[in-house]
């Protein structure tokens, strides 16, 4: 691994993402932090939506990350490194076959989610200064809100037969980031793609209101998604569609 990793273990904060917020804001932080929390009292997921997580249940971290040279214009290769980064794992360390990117940034395992990704930049000019980036998987948690009808934890998919250690799958996880980090972007790119949810495939959407069928075609370097209806490609930002799954 390209960076030395310092982690720092919390009962409980307001979120991980906002106590790396409030670091970086008091003294210089080195890239490669990680705040762990056993729960998060106000966990946001993107577009200002609620983590909602038990206490000791999930794996909840941020990682502070210092990217050189990186552009604004790609700064979804954020989302790419490390959304291929927990996929990898959970294919190879855990055996899920299954699991996938649901596009920008929910990890899924077949239909039912997993968890989720917030990253929050940092922007100077033309360059990413630094990156928080805010990882939530549910582990050992065993029921889940009613409003939350997909959701899923790695022990209700592999049940007790897998040790499962947070701490364990953190480390993978911000490894495996950094495999991606050091890679050709073209590949990770190659791999985003390969790890999406529904590609190639007509499924139902929400487009501005309206339900429609499409197919899922692929996502841009600017991190737009391309879809394909009624023969014609389209290109829409996150907020604009939803799955229907």
């Amino acid at each position: 691994m390209a960076e030395e990793l310092n982690i720092l273990s919390f009962e409980c904060l307001p979120s991980t993402n906002a106590y790396l917020k409030e670091l970086r804001s008091k003294a210089s932080l080195k890239s490669g932090t990680v705040i762990m929390a056993d729960y998060q009292e106000a966990g946001r997921g993107q577009r200002g939506k609620t983590w909602l997580s038990e206490n000791g249940q999930g794996l909840l971290f941020s990682l502070y990350y210092k990217p050189y040279k990186q552009s604004v214009e790609d700064q979804f290769i954020l989302i790419k490194w490390i959304s291929v980064a927990i996929v990898n794992v959970l294919k190879d360390s855990f055996g899920l076959s299954d699991a996938c990117v649901k596009w920008p940034n929910d990890i899924y395992v077949g239909r039912k989610k997993l968890g989720g990704i917030l990253i929050e930049n940092s922007i100077q000019g033309e360059y990413i200064q630094n990156s928080i980036i805010g990882i939530g998987l549910n582990v050992f948690q065993q029921s889940f809100d009613e409003s939350l009808p997909s959701a899923v934890s790695l022990f209700q998919l592999l049940g007790e037969s897998v040790d499962l250690n947070r701490k364990s799958i953190l480390i993978q996880v911000i490894e495996s980031f950094y495999e991606q980090v050091n890679k050709e972007k073209e590949l990770v790119h190659r791999a985003y793609l390969k790890h999406l949810m529904l590609r190639g495939i007509k499924a139902l959407y929400k487009i501005h209101g309206k339900c429609q069928n499409a197919t899922l075609l692929g996502v841009h370097s600017n991190g737009s998604l391309e879809l394909l209806i009624e023969d014609q490609k389209q290109l829409f930002f996150h907020g604009e569609i939803e799955f229907l799954l």
